[in-house]
């Protein structure tokens, strides 16, 4: 990464901003009066490294936001679960507000509950 001196974007260089003139006498916040800022410039790898970076916390927020917090699979439970929803939640279901159903992490209640397993992967479909 090098840093550039450059003319400020928001001034034009002339570190004065006529129409903030009522706040600080209309003195540029960017360059601070001086008409000059300076500006990151990145390789490409940089730039790689930087996208990738935010891709990961991306699908780490898409991941955590969909209900797959601690696991890259979840149990949906099929059906009518209204009449239901107490046993649910004290078996251990969770709603989830993605799918609109009740989910478990785990596949242990298959027998008691109709469950259809979910990737992470599928909802990104």
């Amino acid at each position: 990464m090098t840093i550039t001196e450059v003319t400020c974007p928001n001034c034009k260089g002339t570190g004065y901003i006529p129409h903030y003139d009522y706040n600080c006498q209309g003195v540029c916040f960017r360059c601070k009066g001086t008409g000059k800022t300076n500006q990151k410039e990145y390789t490409e790898e940089e730039l790689k490294k930087k996208e990738q970076k935010i891709n990961n916390k991306r699908q780490a927020t898409l991941k955590e936001l969909r209900g797959f917090k601690n696991t890259d699979i979840l149990y949906i439970v099929e059906g009518n679960t209204y009449s239901i929803k107490e046993q649910l939640k004290q078996d251990g279901a969770i709603w989830n507000m993605w799918f609109r159903k009740w989910v478990f992490e785990n596949d242990n209640l298959n027998d008691k509950y109709n469950l259809k397993p979910v990737s992470f992967e599928d909802t990104l479909k």
